[in-house]
């Protein structure tokens, strides 16, 4: 505890000082340089925040050869990470990367990639990475000046533009650092310079990182047993009552794991798809909420303002499509964090605590100055307070382009348990709600673009059948909402038939 991010020389002289209780001598290694014997250190340590890592330190008495490694003890994540930071300024490079094994670096500019295994793990700055990519470089010229003078004179230009990026003499420019594994990381500084991603690995990143055999002969030509759906007892707002499993590889261990998916009705709301998935062999789980339905021409905006207790155990669906703001702290989540979940409005405020206290190991510790530190734990002191319910009123703001989202009533006020069948035919509304505020809003031509409705290829739709008589709503059990001002856009019926002079690829957005 209290160890947070060092320079990667520092952790190694950790290694190296620490009592034989903390770590694992091992005695009598070869030396790489002199070809001797010398003693290597292993100790297992806790960056917070962060994850576990092996710190291993060498030290050779014959020759003075000293060397210093880390290396990742902890999981492989379910995810590959994709990192991007903009060095515009000095400052800059003072940003702290945790560089794994697997990761590759690039820098865009000098068209230079630098694979993974090439250099071992690291926990530097950019100005470190980039100086170490110079080094590295230019510790072979001396061969390729007496074999290939072509090759060892570009190799010069690149080395010498590199040590002009690490001096900060020649700004701007990008690094990149894209690692299947998701154990690396560049630090935040909350500006827009550093773009971050996640991805899902292909098959050749898993037979690199050794989660997958490769090819292998099948075992005999009979087919997979199918697996019959299960029921749960006593749920009544699954569709027949069953939920669907099937064998799903682990995104983690890529061991066949079950995939459970049923369809929910939630009411006041519409027809949701939950997943979840379990691995007996690694342990890993997920579950993930997505909203049925057709897109809807508008989207939706859903304001809460919370005064007691009460609203803090109102249901909440966050759709992956969904960015969430909590004004009254300056807090804005982007779209696509958290993912898909269904939890409460206190579960959802301690979902983004977590993931604020996890995804950035460089806010807080020795590693973090005293102002951004500062700053963080504020901010998540703020966070605890809205949890607990010490910071009424407050506003929580869901913008859901895809009008997948949906805020319930409060408990104290509801007469139907949010999980329970809603009866259409005693058409019950929903109670009237003065703290919560519901919109629709007109999608921009970016949001229509991120979500791919522009490449949508209409062509043909106007060939479905149509109903000569059409009730407003055909199937009273798939209306997307009773309120009539919660998500009006969403409308899954065909779309009317072509006019004249109108064109059949024609979409409204």
């Amino acid at each position: 505890e209290g160890m947070a991010s060092f320079p990667i020389a520092s952790i190694g002289e950790a290694a190296s000082e620490a009592g034989d209780d903390a770590v694992t001598v091992i005695p009598e290694s070869a030396c790489m340089a002199c070809s001797g014997s010398g003693v290597t250190r292993m100790m297992v340590t806790r960056i917070p925040h962060f994850r576990e890592v092996i710190v291993s330190s060498f030290e050779c008495e014959e020759c003075g050869e000293r060397n210093t490694e880390v290396q990742f003890g902890g999981e492989i994540q379910a995810r590959g990470c994709r990192y991007a930071a903009r060095v515009a300024e000095a400052s800059d490079l003072d940003r702290q990367v945790v560089k794994s094994d697997w990761a590759v670096v690039r820098v865009p500019k000098l068209e230079l990639e630098i694979p993974a295994a090439t250099q071992r793990g690291v926990i530097s700055t950019v100005e470190g990475i980039v100086r170490r990519a110079a080094e590295e470089l230019d510790a072979l010229q001396p061969v390729r000046r007496a074999t290939t003078p072509e090759v060892a004179a570009k190799v010069d230009r690149v080395v010498e533009a590199l040590r002009r990026m690490a001096d900060g003499s020649e700004l701007p420019f990008e690094l990149e650092l894209e690692d299947p594994s998701g154990n690396s990381f560049i630090e935040p500084r909350g500006d827009d310079r550093l773009t971050s991603s996640t991805f899902e690995r292909s098959e050749a990143d898993n037979v690199a990182l050794g989660l997958h055999a490769g090819e292998a002969a099948p075992v005999d030509d009979a087919p997979a047993p199918t697996r019959p759906g299960k029921s749960i007892h006593g749920v009544d707002r699954l569709m027949d009552g069953e939920v669907m499993t099937f064998p799903v590889a682990c995104p983690r261990c890529r061991v066949d794991g079950e995939e459970h998916m049923c369809v929910a009705k939630i009411p006041h709301f519409k027809e949701s798809v939950v997943m979840s998935f379990s691995c007996a062999s690694c342990g890993y789980k997920n579950a993930e909420v997505k909203a049925g339905g057709a897109v809807p021409p508008k989207g939706l905006r859903a304001t809460l303002t919370c005064r007691d207790e009460s609203d803090l155990s109102r249901d909440l669906l966050k759709s992956d499509t969904a960015s969430l703001a909590l004004p009254d702290i300056d807090l804005e989540l982007e779209r696509g964090t958290l993912g898909g979940v269904y939890t409460t409005v206190e579960g959802v405020l301690a979902k983004i605590r977590t993931n604020l206290r996890d995804g950035n190991p460089f806010a807080a510790g020795d590693a973090a100055d005293a102002e951004t530190r500062r700053r963080f734990d504020h901010l998540l002191a703020r966070l605890d307070d809205l949890i607990d319910g010490n910071s009424f009123p407050f506003s929580l703001t869901i913008a859901d382009p895809l009008a997948n989202s949906f805020i319930g009533p409060r408990r104290v006020a509801a007469t139907l348990n949010p999980l329970d069948t809603f009866d259409h035919d005693d058409q019950e509304q929903p109670p009237d709600d003065d703290r919560l505020r519901v919109e629709d809003y007109l999608r921009s031509w970016d949001e229509d673009d991120e979500l791919g409705l522009h490449d949508i290829d209409t062509n043909g739709v106007n060939h479905l059948p149509t109903l000569d008589e059409e009730p407003e709503h055909p199937d009273p059990d798939m209306v997307d909402h009773p309120r009539s001002n919660f998500a009006t856009g969403c409308d899954d019926r065909p779309p009317p038939a072509a006019t004249p002079g109108s064109t059949p690829g024609d979409s409204p957005s």
